[in-house]
């Protein structure tokens, strides 16, 4: 979330904001054009979040060792998704900046992002409950806003069965009673 917030503030005033206060247009009449200026802001603000997601991600992997001794089994892929997830934020905010005033970009950039979280939350409900349909609005919500698909799938990969979490962590959940025969 506060990667998502980062990618919103970084490219928050990156083509509109740069149009009002005048500094765009001697960029783009000089040798330097607009694909490569946007370009170049693009991997600018992905870099910095993808590079504050893996450094949190990693810090969080040591903090763990150090406090339970426990790594996970998969160390680099969860960590490689959670970084595309926050790319793919700030291609969404970078795109807004174009058409948006900065302010307006960060909130649509939130909104956007808190909209792909809630429909996996809604997944996860649907799940508890059983309920076909809020299992499925995820996958539907992933195709327009991929972030949250990127987010869902890192943290099942962290590990495969670590021992002794089935006994320690209850299960999620409403509690059923097993079907009559």
């Amino acid at each position: 979330c506060c990667a998502a917030m980062l990618a919103a503030v970084l490219t928050r005033n990156v083509v509109r904001g740069d149009t009002e206060a005048g500094w765009l247009q001697p960029l783009v009449v000089r040798p330097i054009g607009r694909a490569p200026l946007l370009l170049a802001r693009f991997a600018g603000a992905a870099g910095v979040c993808a590079v504050y997601v893996l450094a949190v991600y990693f810090a969080a992997v040591g903090i763990t060792y150090w406090a339970g001794g426990w790594t996970p089994d998969r160390l680099i892929a969860p960590g490689i998704e959670l970084a595309a997830a926050i790319v793919v934020v700030s291609a969404i905010a970078l795109g807004g900046s174009v058409v948006l005033s900065p302010i307006a970009n960060g909130i649509g950039t939130l909104m956007i992002f808190g909209s792909g979280l809630m429909a996996g939350l809604l997944g996860e409900i649907g799940q508890a409950i059983g309920s076909e349909k809020l299992q499925h609005l995820p996958r539907i919500a992933w195709w327009a806003l991929p972030f949250d698909a990127f987010d869902a799938s890192a943290p099942p990969r962290l590990t495969v069965d670590p021992p002794g979490v089935r006994t320690r962590v209850p299960h999620p959940g409403p509690v059923r009673a097993p079907p009559a025969v």
